[in-house]
C-alpha cells in the first residue's frame, strides 16, 4: 500500500510496512545508544517494550511532524498576505488610458484644433495626465483642418439634424477623432453613424446603423 493522501494532508494514512520497519529500527537504535551512554546512572526501571515503538506510534509521530510542517507553511503564507495588505495602503499608480487612435488622414475642425492646443497647454502647465498630453501631442502632430466641397451635402464638419418616425429630432456634428464626444452629439468622421449620414441631402431618408429609418431635416456648417 502506497501513499494515497496529498502532500499537505496532516491526518494519518496507511504507511508501507517497510517504511514502518525502517523507522522503528532507527528509533530502537537511538534508544539503545542512549541507554548504553547512560549506563551506570541510576534511572527508573524500564522494559524492552519501551524501545519497540508500534506501527501506530510511528505513524502518529510522522503525522505530527507533517502537521507542524503544514503549520509553518501556513504561518509563512499568512505573513506574506498581511505584508501584501500593508503594501496595499501605499498609493498605486492609475492604469494608463488607452487613448484615441490617430486616423489617417487626421482631419479636425478649426474649433477642435484650437481646443486641442489649449488643452495641451493647460495639461503641460498644470502637470496634468501625461497620457492625455501624449495623446493630444500625437493628434496635433498630423492634424489638418478639413475642407467643405458642397454645403448642401453631409460631410466633414456638418451639423446634421435628423427626424425619426415619431417626429423627434436629434442633431449630430461630424468632427475629428480627437474631438468626438457622443454625450455632446459630436461623432467622429470615421464612425458608422457618420458613414450612414455622409453624402445625404435635406429630405433624404437614411437608415442608421441600428436599423432605424430617419429623414435628414437640416444641414449646417461651421468650420
Amino acid at each position: 500500500m502506497g501513499f494515497d493522501s496529498p502532500a499537505n494532508n496532516v491526518g494519518p494514512w496507511p504507511l508501507p510496512r517497510l517504511a514502518l520497519e525502517l523507522f522503528g529500527r532507527t528509533v530502537l537504535s537511538e534508544a539503545v545508544a542512549l541507554r548504553e551512554s547512560t549506563a551506570g546512572r541510576r534511572s527508573p526501571p524500564t522494559s524492552a517494550r519501551m524501545f519497540k515503538p508500534t506501527a501506530r506510534a510511528i505513524e502518529r509521530r510522522i503525522c505530527n511532524h507533517r502537521a507542524h510542517a503544514l503549520f509553518r507553511r501556513t504561518r509563512r503564507a499568512m505573513s506574506k498576505a498581511f505584508t501584501k495588505e500593508d503594501d496595499g495602503d501605499a498609493p498605486v499608480a492609475p492604469p494608463r488610458r488607452r487613448g484615441v487612435p490617430v486616423p489617417v488622414p487626421n482631419f479636425v475642425t478649426a474649433r477642435g484644433l484650437a481646443a486641442a492646443r489649449a488643452e495641451l497647454d493647460t495639461v503641460a502647465r498644470d502637470g496634468g495626465d501625461p497620457d492625455r498630453a501624449r495623446e493630444l501631442a500625437d493628434h496635433l502632430a498630423t492634424a489638418q483642418v478639413g475642407s467643405v466641397d458642397d454645403r448642401e451635402l453631409v460631410g466633414f464638419g456638418a451639423a446634421v439634424t435628423i427626424e425619426d418616425e415619431a417626429g423627434a429630432r436629434t442633431t449630430f456634428r461630424i468632427v475629428g477623432a480627437i474631438e468626438a464626444d457622443a454625450r455632446r452629439g459630436l461623432i467622429g468622421w470615421q464612425s458608422a453613424l457618420a458613414s450612414a449620414l455622409w453624402g445625404a441631402r435635406v429630405g433624404d431618408s437614411v437608415e442608421l446603423p441600428r436599423g432605424d429609418e430617419v429623414v435628414v431635416a437640416a444641414i449646417t456648417y461651421e468650420l
